[in-house]
């Protein structure tokens, strides 16, 4: 299409009106070291209609009203807000296009006071001139609501401290940091007083704590110590050695500086001496970032096995790691049998979050993971002896994603197990569906020993390299030679970059998907359902289903946040925490901020339930942030 811009300038801003009053919009961009330039809409198609409010106040041009226009078939909404940048504004007549529109029903305006004035049959193809009427109504004022969730103040004394790692400088190319990823919460009585302990992990620089939840006072348990050098991904606690006590199974993440061999990177147990102390016990060497665990009984010997999902290799970004299965003799001693256990040598993919459930009835735990750039996988408990992937059996077709996050609670009421997954959400300029793939191409492509991650994602119809020319050097300096200015590195493709030998070679992950879900659990396997639209705006890592309002129906409470993103990405922080309310049927409504009280600003990491004084809490984990404890009202 030919759209009349013939001239190569430099232009730095741009205004819209219709400067002719013809019905469609002009453009004035101004040019660097240049006049401006006007440019006439000669467009002749689509009805129109051009509002210009006005109103005797100190607010002359009614800025702030709110337009609803509607009729049959058909409905806009606009605002008056002419302000487009710094110092920037355009035209304070409102235009819209209405297209095959003949008329409008019903134009109403909420002026800036919250009164009400409509207009009924309003013609096309005119520039309407509004005055506020004295005598408009007020907009009736929403009663006011009592929160779900309350604020307390007596949170754990424990300040996460700032990180200041920077993983980027390390591996370039990489979309997010993973380095943060704390804190991650867990609970138990371990002294078996009747008061929960709760552990709040740490991460490199700052060692993780227990406190006793005693009297609502918050005081430090004696029975743990850890040191400063970990950086804790998991925690769970369980009887692992048979004697009726809670023991501490810890797992290591993170990014920063470790290396793959380093002593940081290995999983802890904690076994308790039956009085509340808990002390390091030995366990099966192996270092990658872990990014979750499950404790499930495989054999069924009446002894807690471990599933530990691997995330990442530290450094190595996104090679995969190798997950583990590790068998629990009954006196907290493990033995790694993942060769065995686990296809594909457990090389899964990049592990973040995992459940476990019969879902054969077979009366032996199945496991279902997530991960990053990574089918939903369904791994089958084959007798105690191994998993297989069944994935098919329990999707139409697989659903891969950014998953951060997995929950699983009967949200139907029909009585089996469904599934909610947490997923990169869709508040980003990456679109992703069966026919626009996200893809993760990974390899030591210059040979220098160091493994590059080059994200492809579609604009249009077409898909390219997503790093800049810049960021692709800064990995891949060969790179300067085949790209030697911008213009020629603006149009290339992976296939510019790369030769089909070498791309027959590369590891490729994908994803369909970034929408997070509900998984309804039927006789055919599980129906994905998308989440409520809030629920799409922002990465969800920690999900907690929990009733709510006491209505015998499993409620979720959301959280999550992408601060640590390319700069390009853009930090994504529209998530304040989020309730959803479900119906029985696994139909959920979003609760505003004010219906749930909800407004935590930050990364949210974890969501802890906690009965405190006979009142139910939830304690959220906020990376780099105090805790923050709310109460079921």
């Amino acid at each position: 299409m030919d759209w009349g811009f013939d001239e190569k300038l430099f232009s730095s801003g741009a205004a819209y009106s219709d400067l002719d009053n013809d019905g469609d919009l002009d453009l004035v961009i101004n040019h660097l070291n240049e006049t401006a330039g006007i440019y006439e809409n000669t467009g002749t198609t689509g009805n129109w209609l051009s509002i210009q409010l006005t109103e005797k106040s100190k607010n002359t041009a009614a800025i702030g009203a709110k337009i609803f226009v509607q009729d049959e078939g058909f409905q806009q909404f606009l605002e008056m807000q002419p302000v487009r940048g710094f110092q920037s504004s355009v035209s304070q007549r409102i235009h819209l296009g209405l297209g095959d529109q003949e008329s409008i029903k019903s134009l109403q305006i909420i002026w800036p006071d919250g009164s009400v004035q409509e207009l009924k049959d309003v013609s096309k193809n005119q520039i309407l001139t509004i005055s506020k009427d004295p005598s408009s109504p007020k907009l009736a004022k929403a009663k006011k609501v009592d929160p779900i969730l309350v604020s307390k103040e007596n949170i754990p004394p424990f300040i996460p401290q700032t990180i200041g790692f920077n993983d980027f400088k390390r591996q370039p190319l990489m979309l997010t940091m993973p380095s943060y990823i704390s804190p991650v919460l867990a609970k138990g009585d371990l002294d078996g007083d009747g008061n929960p302990e709760v552990f709040i992990g740490g991460t490199k620089g700052q060692s993780a704590k227990i406190f006793s939840a005693i009297d609502e006072q918050w005081l430090p348990y004696s029975g743990f110590n850890s040191t400063n050098g970990f950086t804790d991904a998991v925690a769970l606690f369980a009887d692992f050695n048979g004697d009726q006590a809670l023991d501490l199974y810890v797992g290591s993440g993170g990014y920063h500086d470790y290396i793959g061999s380093d002593e940081a990177l290995q999983d802890r147990l904690y076994l308790n001496d039956g009085r509340g102390k808990l002390r390091k016990a030995p366990f099966p060497d192996y270092k990658f970032s872990t990014g979750t665990a499950q404790a499930i009984d495989i054999n069924q010997d009446g002894h807690l096995d471990l599933f530990v999902g691997a995330r990442m290799i530290p450094g190595r970004y996104p090679q995969l790691p190798s997950s583990k299965i590790l068998l629990n003799n009954g006196l907290g001693k493990f033995t790694d049998v993942s060769g065995q256990y686990l296809p594909i040598d457990g090389k899964i993919g990049l592990v973040t979050a995992s459940q476990k459930l019969d879902l054969n009835n077979d009366g032996r735990e199945d496991l279902i993971l997530a991960g990053e750039f990574m089918n939903l996988t369904f791994l089958i408990n084959q007798d105690g002896k191994s998993f297989t992937d069944e994935s098919i059996q329990y999707l139409d077709k697989p659903l891969s994603g950014w998953w951060g996050s997995l929950a699983s609670g009967d949200f139907d009421g029909d009585g089996d197990i469904d599934l909610v997954a947490g997923n990169f959400g869709l508040n980003s300029q990456f679109e992703a569906n069966d026919q626009k793939l996200l893809k993760l191409y990974a390899s030591d492509f210059d040979q220098n020993g160091s493994i590059d991650p080059i994200f492809e994602c579609f604009i249009g119809d077409q898909a390219y390299p997503f790093p800049s020319r810049d960021e692709l050097l800064d990995q891949m300096v060969s790179m300067r030679s085949k790209f030697t200015n911008y213009a020629s590195y603006s149009k290339a493709k992976i296939t510019d970059l790369f030769t089909t030998d070498e791309l027959e070679k590369v590891q490729v992950l994908t994803a369909n998907t970034l929408d997070s879900y509900y998984l309804e659990h039927t006789s055919e396997g599980f129906i994905p359902h998308k989440l409520p639209i809030l629920a799409q705006a922002f990465p969800i890592y920690a999900i907690l289903p929990i009733d709510l309002n006491q209505d015998g129906h499993l409620d979720l409470v959301l959280g999550g946040n992408q601060t640590f993103t390319r700069i390009r990405i853009g930090m994504i922080d529209a998530g304040l925490g989020l309730a959803l309310l479900n119906d029985g049927q696994g139909n959920f409504r979003t609760l505003t901020p004010e219906e749930s009280g909800l407004k935590i600003k930050g990364d949210i990491k974890s969501i802890l339930p906690l009965e405190l004084n006979g009142k139910t809490h939830l304690l959220f984990g906020i990376n780099q942030q105090a805790l923050q404890l709310l109460e079921i009202k």
